[in-house]
């Protein structure tokens, strides 16, 4: 099972730049890193509310990228997607980079 890929592009403004593109880049780069947060925690909280309605079973899980790996065994599927939602969060971080 791999986990949904929500990835935000990162944001590179160069002076040069007209100043209102490089507010529409920011404020839309923002608007996609906080739909993604709102995703992950809507995840994490369906996540935990099957953990705690004890909903059962087993998923193994392995994740791998950006030179970390690592895996769950045997988890309930509500853990499992506890880490999913967390795995969306980090990964949908507002980047922006200032050129000079």
């Amino acid at each position: 099972m791999k986990p949904p890929q929500f990835e935000t592009e990162e944001v590179e403004l160069d002076h040069r730049l007209d100043p209102d593109v490089q507010k529409q880049l920011i404020k839309t780069e923002a608007d996609n890193a906080r739909t993604g947060r709102m995703v992950g925690l809507l995840v994490i909280l369906v996540g935990v509310i099957l953990t705690l309605a004890g909903a059962t079973g087993a998923i193994d899980l392995k994740l791998s990228g950006m030179g970390l790996s690592a895996q769950v065994a045997n988890a309930a599927p509500g853990v499992v997607l506890a880490l999913i939602g967390l795995v969306i969060v980090w990964r949908t971080n507002l980047k922006v980079t200032a050129k000079k």
